[in-house]
């Protein structure tokens, strides 16, 4: 693997962000982000038409002051959490020694689950699809965020004050307990390709749209070792998370405060009319609307060899992808839709797809996957990554699949017992050749 920090435009993702937090206490997140900050009693009427729990007002310096709660899946616990922000995104996502407590509510997931520091930038570079995002995205003052839980506490929804944390019943959480900061490869960001490609492969015509627009769910039990709801019901649907918050977000984006839709996990920015147009057409073709969802990037890794990637399948349960090849032989979009596809094949099938397995891919020739536990770019994650079986032989670093993390910790586990063996060794030499040596520590 390339060695240096990620290259995300001048944000930096130490501060003890090692990792893209994962679903638990949120599992799907989505924000609006605001000219000026809305009202509650305005926020309140625009989603007249979900059913209202409660309202929540921050016990501290919170930087999100109120949280309305709505019923989603009351069968199993289900809510949607609707928190208002009179503050731009944050997105450095806290730092534990100067911001610890935007830090603590990052590592929670009330930032949305697998958002990572530098999100909306990356967003911002890789989106030309949106050409007034940078004019626009000044005008940013205030921000909303929708988020979906299932483990409040019942007895929490009666609108006292406090924060995120204690509504989900959890107030040990600490900043010292998150590990150190993420070391990852360097890359220059290249410019996005367009995303205007109408074809998403034989895989995506075979999904059938019904598999995430079903609006019946069987009863959950509880877990039969603690007795409590699971983080997630047994019948959990990422996808159909995803379509009502989305709805919800629509919504929001009527209000004329609203300046434009972002998706932190998947790191997607798009002003309304965007937002519809992709939503239009992917309902159009009965598939979801990923490029609503998630991002497909661009950058040049050296230069001779690009790396693409998408960004945001993890929202779904499904690792993301990633493909290297070299920039002047292949078409950037024809990579895109290869992508795009394989995704829609990920989320689709009940086959995973594991090293040396293969696929025609852009180039009319096979292209070969390798699993990888760290990819290739900011946010960290597992990705199945892509190389084409022609002539060229990538650079070793964009090979690399990365080190898993319980290796890497029995790894050093085994080095330092090997030490501490030595030493040992050493420490009987020494007394076998004089029996007197002075061991050093205090006199008995």
């Amino acid at each position: 693997m390339v060695t240096g920090g990620v290259n995300t435009g001048g944000v930096n993702t130490g501060g003890g962000h090692n990792q893209a937090m994962a679903k638990g206490l949120f599992t799907q997140g989505i924000c609006v982000l605001l000219r000026q900050p809305v009202s509650v009693d305005t926020l309140r009427e625009r989603l007249s038409k979900l059913n209202f729990v409660s309202e929540h007002t921050s016990s501290g310096d919170d930087e999100s002051a109120v949280t309305l709660v709505f019923e989603f899946r009351p069968e199993v616990n289900g809510h949607l959490l609707v928190m208002l922000s009179e503050q731009p995104w944050p997105d450095d996502l806290g730092d534990p020694e100067v911001a610890p407590e935007r830090f603590i509510a990052w590592s929670l997931g009330q930032y949305t689950p697998l958002a990572f520091p530098g999100c909306l930038l990356r967003a911002g570079q890789q989106s030309a699809v949106w050409q007034e995002r940078e004019s626009q995205l000044r005008e940013h003052s205030a921000h909303i965020r929708c988020l979906i839980s299932y483990v409040l506490e019942p007895g929490e929804l009666d609108g006292e004050s406090m924060d995120a944390a204690q509504m989900m019943g959890d107030s040990s959480s600490s900043a010292d307990d998150l590990d150190a900061a993420f070391d990852g490869p360097t890359y220059q960001v290249g410019p996005r390709l367009d995303d205007d490609a109408d074809e998403l492969g034989d895989d995506a015509d075979e999904f059938e749209s019904d598999e995430f627009e079903s609006d019946e769910f069987d009863d959950n039990e509880f877990d039969d070792v603690t007795g409590e709801m699971p983080l997630v019901p047994q019948d959990y649907d990422a996808v159909a998370e995803m379509m009502f918050l989305t709805r919800t977000v629509e919504s929001i984006l009527e209000l004329p405060e609203a300046l434009c839709y972002f998706n932190p996990g998947g790191e997607v920015l798009q002003d309304t009319d965007g937002l519809r147009r992709g939503l239009n057409h992917a309902w159009s073709h009965d598939v979801p609307p990923l490029e609503m969802w998630s991002n497909v990037r661009h950058f040049h890794a050296t230069k001779e060899w690009s790396l693409m990637d998408t960004v945001g399948n993890g929202q779904f349960d499904v690792p993301d992808v990633e493909a290297v090849f070299r920039s002047t032989e292949y078409d950037p979009d024809d990579v895109c839709v290869f992508l795009r596809s394989a995704s829609m094949y990920l989320l689709s099938s009940d086959r995973e797809v594991s090293d040396e397995d293969t696929a025609d891919g852009p180039g009319n020739i096979l292209w070969r996957a390798i699993e990888c536990v760290e990819g290739l770019s900011d946010p960290p994650r597992d990705t199945i990554r892509w190389v084409p079986q022609d002539d060229n032989t990538p650079p070793a670093e964009l090979l690399d699949p990365g080190v898993d993390e319980e290796d890497r910790i029995e790894s050093e586990m085994d080095i330092e017992s090997e030490m501490d063996s030595d030493d040992v060794d050493e420490l009987d030499e020494e007394l076998d050749n004089d029996p007197d040596a002075d061991l050093g520590g205090p006199p008995f």
